[in-house]
């Protein structure tokens, strides 16, 4: 079973209709196209940067990696506050993204050993109705690519509520999209594209999204 701790929400409770929740990676780099993407296509809606901070296992330390039940309290409780701050350095990074192209931003954020689980208690839990999240990472993607190639993709869009509208999209391009009446072929059969995009030219021209000093 997935560990969790409480979630912390950013965003109007009352707004949840009016917001689309983007997906996002640790790294910038993986996660700002889809984020670009979903600005491109909000109609003007709020943007939620949703994130799932996964602690990692094993902690550097002397040019080696230990358990963190190999090493003191100390020891993980600092390694555990460099990660915090590089989770907030990544989610300023993605509201500045927002914030230079205009659209209102939120966060929400929540600590969980399982990503694709952490996603799916985050909708659960706030009811989100229309999500944006990666098929598959950028070295996976091809112009004919019309299948998730991502099993935290496939396993949200099995597990999900039926009542979220989920869009995947990988370096640009929307992949598939997850109807509300239209589940059963999750993880079983060909996805049918509903569109592309790509937003490459103009990311190769945009600073944004580029190392970010907070």
């Amino acid at each position: 079973m997935a560990t969790r701790r409480d979630s912390v929400k950013e965003v109007n409770s009352s707004e949840v209709g009016d917001t689309i929740y983007v997906a996002v990676s640790k790294d910038v780099k993986d996660s700002k196209l889809n984020v670009i993407w979903a600005i491109q296509n909000s109609g003007g809606k709020i943007i939620c940067i949703l994130y799932v901070h996964v602690p990692s296992p094993k902690i550097p330390m002397m040019g080696a990696k230990f358990p963190a039940s190999a090493l003191t309290k100390q020891e993980v409780e600092a390694y555990r506050k460099n990660e915090s701050q590089d989770m907030r350095k990544a989610l300023d990074a993605y509201l500045l993204i927002c914030q230079r192209m205009g659209v209102r931003a939120e966060k929400l954020h929540i600590e969980m050993d399982s990503i694709e689980k952490g996603i799916i208690e985050l909708i659960s839990k706030y009811n989100i109705q229309n999500l944006v999240m990666g098929a598959a990472s950028d070295k996976h993607h091809s112009r004919r690519m019309t299948d998730l190639r991502s099993k935290k993709a496939i396993y949200v869009c099995q597990q999900a509520p039926s009542s979220c509208y989920i869009q995947f999209i990988c370096k640009g391009y929307l992949i598939h999209t997850r109807n509300t009446h239209a589940l059963k072929d999750c993880g079983l059969d060909k996805y049918r594209v509903e569109g592309t995009s790509t937003l490459m030219e103009q990311m190769q021209k945009s600073p944004v999204g580029n190392s970010i000093e907070i």
